[in-house]
């Protein structure tokens, strides 16, 4: 009965859903025609031409992308085909043959009509340059020659030579040809100048922190006299005595400079027509920049500059007023008497205030004269890519929520999760590989190793933290000797761990044999991790507290005894919220005998596994979930689009990833610019494929040597490509976090994702509106600017934004206008509609208990009745 009403919701939910579909194409709202078009599908069993054949007779001119529309809709949320879905994937194919499943379209076929964006058609890729022509090519351009020399009847004229340098790069344009290669199809984007060379353009005005070349023509005591060339007009700037040279003091600039000598300088200042220069700040002979971080400032930055220079004296920064016409009067200090019957002149209109600008109140207030700007709100644009209209998780609806009851058991809750992301496979990941490659044969080379006891627990631990330290200490104190290897999830289940054990040693006295406790984690130095490999004094045990890189990665001599609690920390990808999650999940069986495995590797050994030997048969998974289906695919999918396969959905899988998955890195990709509107690879996507990182990283690259901020970009791009370089031991963490923050910046860590602040607690993001917090490791944390950007957001005990920085909200707009807009000044937007104004409250009571509804009202007596 259960099953029958859900049923019958999912039918009313598809039926709301095609109605609203019919409505915003031909303006049509009706039930009844929704139910007949599910009725002509149901007819068709499925076929689209059928489909379409049976509305041309009844003369319904219907728009194709309706048609499609509804297709999809019905593919995907009527229950017939779900239940067929759902049967096939638990493997009851008898269940799935009945006669209400005849006719029904081939798994394969579903998926590409709903989501036909994974299913384009493959493109044959163009075969790569050679080197000898790539070097070619690039020896030409050094030498400022043609790649190609042109016939003497061909030469260009004047109007073409103006046509082609004002010819668009777009990625959208024809692409180059292959025999000039796809590194140098702008080549004025590369060497910034024309096709055919000639002199650089002229500055109007010195550039700050740009090279150029120039001549003295004066020298002086205090430094040198500069005439700079590349610039319009005549421009000199001086070289003060402390800037020609690095490292030995200069008395005079005439001790080492000439006349007419050519030097190279660097503009270090520039403060209306004074321009200070450099010459220690490059080299002399080749002309390099010897202190590149002083890069070259944007048109804004320096026209900021300029009106800061305008309108300061020095450091205070108070705006100058001047007199350009009239007496110079002398400064004559006033009293306090004599200022409000000034005031009182000026406000009768005796006096004008022009001629005291000393008296008005805003006067040495910088920040009254500066421009206030209006609170800008950003907004996610809610356009979907052309290639992925109707497929994504904006237009698919969720489908009715069937709450059942979990069974019993730690391990087989857990396990749920697990079940979700991948289909459950009895067959050995050797029968796999031998399939996926046409048959090959298997050889089975055994292993030199001891027998190993297992041991399990006769009924599930609660806490298998405890159990497992109360394991430790009975090894230690009852068995032969042996060293001890203990798994755990994660760095801070392993330091606990340690100081517990420690302590407990501690208080058992020197009666009882040394254990040395050893951790080991990917986070901790190379020099710690060495020291598990150390041999065990005489007399005294070595327990290892390890995550599962000891499981395959290293192999610990002298290990004798295993204790599995069952548990392992997986990365799980949530492409719906974009977040990656640190979730603790039991290991699969492949696992657990990998475990048990470690402990006969030098003599017979104990597998002590704090479960049941019915968890481990019924409950556990056979092998591990493959990570190409609990990670985040926008790598992977970039680098098959620059193969030329572009259908997704027929590439042969070794295990295929979920559908969402993969739309969402495809929606990721199309807002990197990575994507055209026809899902196909732009100019910038191949050139991002080029590049062995992930998709924002290495558009940030890229985009960075536009900025002029490509060395700290490389800094950055190459520190997030590693773990965390900083080492926080838990006896020294105070001092660990002092070090550290002698390498915080003011504005935070890096940019990536954006946020905005929430204004009960946290950040929610822009895209999702999930909350998030600031991560302890930040230097931003305690400090909640009001906007800003993250690389990563990942889920431990609360969604942690990782590396973020402080921005202004029109950066947003002005960097990826394609995926963010401003919001509308008329209309409330989206994320102030979900806001609430929290009211102020006792910090030492309930926040709810001020309310009336709260007050416990008393009981009034009656006087009449008693």
């Amino acid at each position: 009965m259960a099953d029958a009403d859900l049923e019958n919701l999912e039918y009313l939910s598809l039926v709301a859903k095609i109605t609203q579909e019919t409505n915003n194409h031909i303006s049509i709202m009706n039930k009844e025609v929704a139910e007949y078009l599910i009725h002509l599908h149901e007819q068709s069993k499925g076929d689209l031409t059928v489909f379409k054949d049976a509305l041309s007779t009844l003369d319904a001119d219907l728009p194709a992308s309706l048609i499609e529309s509804v297709d999809r809709l019905i593919l995907s949320m009527h229950p017939k085909y779900k239940k067929k879905r759902a049967n096939k994937s638990a493997g009851n194919a008898d269940k799935a043959s009945g006669s209400d499943m005849d006719g029904v379209v081939d798994e394969k076929e579903m998926q590409r009509r709903i989501f036909p964006g994974l299913a384009l058609k493959n493109k044959d890729v163009p075969p790569a340059v050679p080197d000898d022509v790539f070097l070619e090519e690039l020896g030409d351009l050094v030498s400022g020659r043609k790649s190609r020399p042109r016939p003497s009847d061909e030469e260009p004229s004047p109007k073409r030579q103006r046509r082609d340098h004002s010819r668009s790069h777009s990625p959208r344009r024809r692409s180059p040809s292959p025999q000039r290669g796809r590194s140098f199809g702008d080549r004025r984007d590369d060497m910034g100048r024309g096709r055919f060379g000639g002199r650089p353009p002229l500055d109007e005005q010195p550039i700050l922190f740009k090279i150029y070349n120039g001549k003295i023509t004066g020298l002086k005591d205090f430094g040198a006299f500069v005439q700079l060339e590349g610039i319009t007009g005549r421009v000199e700037g001086m070289v003060h005595v402390s800037n020609i040279q690095a490292g030995a003091r200069v008395n005079s600039a005439s001790d080492l400079l000439s006349r007419s000598q050519p030097v190279k300088v660097k503009v270090v200042s520039v403060a209306g027509s004074r321009v200070g220069l450099s010459m220690k700040d490059v080299d002399q002979i080749s002309g390099r920049d010897l202190t590149p971080h002083l890069r070259i400032q944007s048109e804004a930055e320096m026209e900021e500059e300029r009106v800061r220079a305008a309108r300061s004296t020095g450091s205070n920064a108070v705006p100058l007023r001047s007199k350009e016409n009239g007496p110079v009067r002398s400064a004559k200090r006033l009293t306090s008497p004599e200022r409000w019957e000034l005031k009182q002149l000026i406000s009768s209109g005796a006096l004008p205030a022009s001629e005291y600008p000393e008296l008005d109140e805003d006067f040495g207030n910088p920040m009254a004269h500066a421009e206030v700007e209006e609170e800008l709100d950003v907004e996610i644009r809610e356009e979907e890519p052309p290639f992925l209209a109707g497929q994504t998780k904006r237009t698919l609806d969720l489908s009715p929520v069937k709450i059942v009851k979990a069974p019993d058991g730690s391990l087989n809750r857990a396990a749920l999760a697990g079940a979700s992301l991948a289909k459950e496979r009895r067959e050995l990941h050797a029968e796999k590989f031998s399939k996926y490659f046409y048959g090959c044969p298997i050889f089975t080379i055994p292993g030199r190793t001891c027998p190993v006891e297992t041991l399990y627990t006769k009924d599930p631990e609660s806490d298998y933290m405890d159990a497992s330290l109360i394991t430790v200490m009975q090894i230690h104190l009852s068995e032969p000797p042996g060293d001890v290897l203990l798994f755990l999830t994660g760095q801070e289940e392993i330091d606990t761990a340690c100081e517990i054990l420690f302590e407990r040693m501690k208080a058992l006295g020197p009666k009882v044999p040394e254990l040395i406790v050893l951790p080991i984690y990917s986070a901790l130095p190379s020099e710690v991790q060495s020291r598990v490999f150390e041999p065990t004094p005489p007399g005294a045990r070595k327990v290892v507290i390890a995550t599962n890189v000891a499981e395959t990665s290293l192999t610990i001599p002298g290990i004798y005894y295993v204790i599995d609690p069952g548990f392992s920390k997986q990365n799980a990808y949530d492409a719906r919220l974009g977040m990656d999650s640190l979730v603790v999940m039991p290991i699969s069986q492949a696992q657990a005998r990998q475990r048990a495995g470690r402990a006969g590797r030098t003599g017979p050994g104990k597998c002590y596994r704090l479960y049941t030997e019915a968890a481990f048969r019924n409950e556990m998974l056979p092998n591990s979930i493959p990570d190409i289906q609990r990670t985040n695919l926008s790598y992977t999918i970039l680098q098959l689009k620059a193969m030329g396969i572009n259908d997704l959905l027929s590439f042969d899988f070794m295990d295929p990833p979920p559908a969402p998955t993969m739309l969402t890195a495809l929606e990721n990709l199309y807002a990197l610019s990575a994507l055209d509107d026809e899902g196909l690879l732009t100019r910038l996507g191949r050139k991002m494929a080029d590049f062995p990182m992930e998709p924002p990283l290495a558009k940030m690259l890229i985009a960075s040597v536009d900025m002029g901020c490509s060395e700290e970009i490389l800094s950055i791009v190459a520190m997030l490509s590693v773990q965390t370089v900083f080492y926080r031991p838990k006896e020294k963490q105070g001092q660990a976090d002092s070090k550290k923050a002698k390498f915080h910046q003011p504005e935070g860590d890096h940019l990536t994702h954006a946020a905005k602040k929430d204004p009960q607690e946290g950040y929610k993001t822009l895209v999702e509106g999930t909350p998030v917090y600031i991560h302890p490791s930040s230097a931003l944390f305690n400090r909640a600017p009001e906007w800003l950007v993250y690389h990563e957001l990942v889920l431990t005990t609360r969604e942690y934004c990782h590396n973020v920085t402080a921005i202004e909200p029109k950066w947003l707009v002005e960097v990826a206008p394609q995926f963010f807009k401003v919001a509308d000044a008329n209309k409330i937007s989206k994320r102030k509609k979900q806001e609430k104004i929290e009211p102020l409250f006792n910090k030492y009571e309930k926040a709810d208990e001020w309310r009336l509804s709260k007050v416990k009202r008393s009981a009034r007596s009656s006087q009449t009745f008693g």
